[in-house]
């Protein structure tokens, strides 16, 4: 059920951003973005992955479920290394659902060619049903690999 929610959430914002003229770059951005979030309703599999002690294909199952073919091999590594995936704090925190309510995409300065500045809306709802907004900025890079778009690198500057 939490996958479909997941699924049709992202969809949702996809079929925005599309409709908005969203280039093939900015798509899988959003929709990485997007997932990316979506690891607050994922709090169950977070436990269990750390139970396990983050063996390493219980991990790579988590990735492919949460972010289905959108990281490199590259960003992933790094994303994990970095840890910023798994998102552990989800572990710590109190909000049930985090969703992107809106996002802009420009061109970054003085990074590397593909690499897309992000400044997006996040709708955050706790247990309690109350709920807060703040604006996440951020870095991230888009590669196209065998004519696929993919991330690249992923960098939250600012929240």
């Amino acid at each position: 059920m939490k996958k479909l929610l997941r699924f049709l959430c992202t969809l949702m914002i996809v079929f925005t951003l599309i409709g908005c003229g969203i280039n093939n770059e900015e798509r899988v951005a959003a929709e990485f973005i997007a997932s990316y979030y979506a690891q607050f309703e994922r709090r169950s599999d977070l436990v269990e992955l750390k139970n396990l002690q983050f063996a390493e294909e219980q991990m790579e199952t988590f990735i492919t479920q949460s972010f289905d073919e959108l990281l490199t091999r590259n960003a992933i590594d790094t994303l994990v290394s970095n840890r910023l995936i798994p998102k552990l704090d989800v572990l710590e925190s109190n909000i049930a659902t985090a969703k992107i309510t809106g996002i802009k995409f420009g061109k970054a300065d003085n990074q590397i060619e593909g690499t897309l500045s992000f400044k997006a809306n996040i709708k955050y709802t706790y247990n309690d049903g109350n709920f807060t907004e703040e604006i996440v900025t951020g870095l991230i890079r888009i590669v196209s690999t065998n004519g696929k778009y993919k991330v690249d690198s992923f960098k939250i500057t600012d929240f």
